[in-house]
């Protein structure tokens, strides 16, 4: 009989090269249902789901798992395994859940040329399928439409095993969820409830601590100035005590000095500024001891414009794409300069295929074109990282700046040999904003990021005299972000139209 809970204690994990542990002395017991995991990008949501299913070992600590485990991974680029099994199943539970998520059973066929919100249904279903004691799933709704994750919603509802859910979708975190674990880079909070319940009540807590804190810091700046008084004060009566400003010959003075230092009466200065100063050093104490840190600045600009505000940037002749088993058909597109555009559509209709053929046509020099696709391949991550160590001084400082801004530490990210997809993609953001870019698109900005960030870059692109032209499935990031919408509809059951509205 699987448990109905595990129990973790004084866990901790540490990459190799990384200056700081990814994960310390980490105790909490998860239940059944479903468990929220939030926190910002590096610090260690992923690490802690490996660590949970088997994956990883922690450096030390214990816990103990049962047998079937399964963690369904950010990235779509492999097929995950035991997919054949399931979509060769005919038995009507494997039907059912292929029927639930919307999979055909050839899709195991096509497999590259599925859309990563496809293959991220396929990933899901297949470990729903295996019927897991603990499934661990790390950002599950990346990639879907609304549709799409309506279908993912309902499919993990009836999952009755121990679910740990990475996420910055609000619905999943708080509908789905009996339980929030929030980690930050200084400690771990587990509460019952969904994350905004959670959230509320940290909120509550950080915002009860910094009054303490800031009552606490009035107290000290007051005896502060009372020490520093008691403390010349002292000063003064050790200078009366001394004999060197005193006549050799005047000895009834020398008398009067000796009897107050016999006597102790000139000391109490001295005795009163210990006294205070004491005091003031258990008052640090007490602050320090309320636990609340100042938070580090968040919020970027972006610098970068479009020269030639209103004129024509782009203009493609109409055409035809192949995406897979779809062709996607194009009108006549012109994109001016200072444009704001958001993109929408379903699953697997040709958006990510249609930025790549934008991004080829683009008559502007790289260094001015900000291009973040929907995946960032290993390869390419290790790259970027290696070109962002070899920049200047003054570069690296900037690119630095923003990674923090943007609620990372920027330390961790570079120096790590495994920064997460969200600290990748803010990787890329920082080193093209150094470079002042004329034009920025975006393949599903909201993927990966921390809820904090993607509120960030939404202010910052809402802000921006860039061209933009964004992907995504989050209408509320797109109506912060963009004025103008274009979507792909279908026509036939294998073609799709690209409409401007």
């Amino acid at each position: 009989m699987p448990s109905s809970y595990i129990h973790i204690s004084n866990i901790s994990f540490s990459y190799d090269k990384s200056i700081k542990p990814v994960i310390r002395n980490l105790s909490c017991q998860f239940e059944k249902g479903w468990t929220g995991i939030v926190g910002p990008n590096g610090s260690g949501k992923t690490t802690l789901l490996k660590i949970v299913t088997g994956i990883q070992d922690p450096d030390s600590g214990v816990l103990n798992l049962p047998s079937r485990t399964v963690y369904c991974e950010q990235r779509t680029d492999r097929i995950p395994c035991g997919v054949h099994e399931w979509l060769s199943d005919f038995r009507t539970p494997a039907m059912k859940l292929k029927s639930r998520l919307g999979i055909a059973d050839n899709w195991i066929n096509r497999w590259e040329s599925l859309s990563h919100g496809e293959r991220k249904r396929v990933q899901i279903g297949t470990a729903l399928y295996q019927q897991p004691d603990i499934l661990a799933l790390d950002e599950p709704s990346n990639h879907l439409d609304n549709e799409m994750k309506d279908m993912l919603f309902t499919a993990l509802g009836v999952f009755r095993g121990i679910g740990l859910l990475v996420s910055h979708d609000r619905r999943f975190l708080d509908d789905l969820c009996g339980h929030t674990l929030y980690m930050d880079f200084t400690r771990t909070v587990l509460r019952k409830g969904g994350y905004t319940v959670v959230k509320a009540g940290l909120d509550n807590e950080k915002a009860c601590q910094k009054h303490q804190f800031e009552i606490k810091k009035k107290q000290i700046r007051k005896l502060k100035a009372e020490v520093g008084r008691r403390k010349q004060k002292a000063r003064s009566a050790d200078h009366d005590r001394s004999k060197r400003h005193i006549n050799r010959k005047d000895h009834d003075a020398r008398s009067r000095m000796d009897l107050a230092r016999l006597t102790g009466k000139d000391a109490v200065e001295g005795n009163i500024y210990k006294k205070l100063n004491n005091q003031l050093e258990r008052l640090r104490k007490n602050q320090l001891d309320i636990g609340w840190e100042k938070p580090h600045m968040t919020g970027i600009r972006i610098q970068g414009a479009s020269r030639g505000h209103g004129r024509i940037l782009i203009h493609l002749p109409p055409a035809e794409l192949v995406t897979g088993l779809h062709h996607l058909v194009l009108p006549d597109l012109s994109v001016y300069n200072g444009d704001r555009i958001g993109l929408t559509g379903p699953n697997g209709s040709g958006k990510s295929t249609f930025l790549e053929y934008f991004v080829r046509n683009i008559p502007l020099p790289p260094h001015r074109v900000i291009y973040i696709p929907q995946e960032i391949g290993i390869d390419r991550s290790q790259q970027m990282i290696q070109d962002v160590r070899a920049l200047s001084r003054t570069g690296t400082g900037q690119v630095m700046t923003i990674i923090r801004r943007l609620g990372s530490d920027p330390e961790r990210v570079l120096t790590t040999g495994r920064p997460s997809p969200g600290e990748l993609r803010k990787i890329m953001l920082a080193d093209g904003i150094r470079r002042e870019p004329g034009i920025i698109i975006m393949d599903e900005p909201t993927n990966h990021m921390d809820l904090p960030s993607v509120v960030c870059v939404g202010e910052a692109l809402r802000h921006c005299g860039c061209t933009l032209l964004l992907v995504s499935h989050d209408d509320i990031f797109l109506n912060q972000a963009t004025q103008i919408r274009w979507c792909t509809e279908r026509e036939k059951e294998s073609r799709f139209v690209l409409r401007c509205q």
